[in-house]
């Protein structure tokens, strides 16, 4: 079942619809590999951006994630959700409440 969960499982796209073609092209914001599942990506209320993952699987997982100026690797246990903190360029485990 995860295997297929994994095949049916598409990346999360960002589409510009009003694109310019003028300027250089940008690096995404946030890179996720791994066995889980990106939840959320909002901006956090005391600046930074808000990071919630999912492990679906029935074993542990390890994400990696890739943003600007930070690579971070965490493992996520079967079915666990953790939500994340980026800012100035750190990455912090925070609760839910601390958004």
């Amino acid at each position: 079942a995860d295997k297929i969960a994994e095949q049916l499982n598409t990346p999360l796209t960002a589409l510009n619809i009003y694109p310019s073609h003028k300027g250089a092209e940008t690096a995404p914001l946030l890179k996720v590999e791994g066995n889980v599942t990106l939840m959320a990506l909002k901006p956090a209320l005391n600046g930074g951006y808000i990071i919630r993952l999912f492990n679906p699987c029935d074993d542990e997982s390890l994400a990696r994630l890739t943003l600007p100026d930070v690579k971070h690797e965490l493992t996520l246990r079967s079915m666990q959700v953790v939500t994340l903190l980026y800012k100035d360029g750190a990455v912090s485990e925070c609760d839910l409440l601390d958004m």
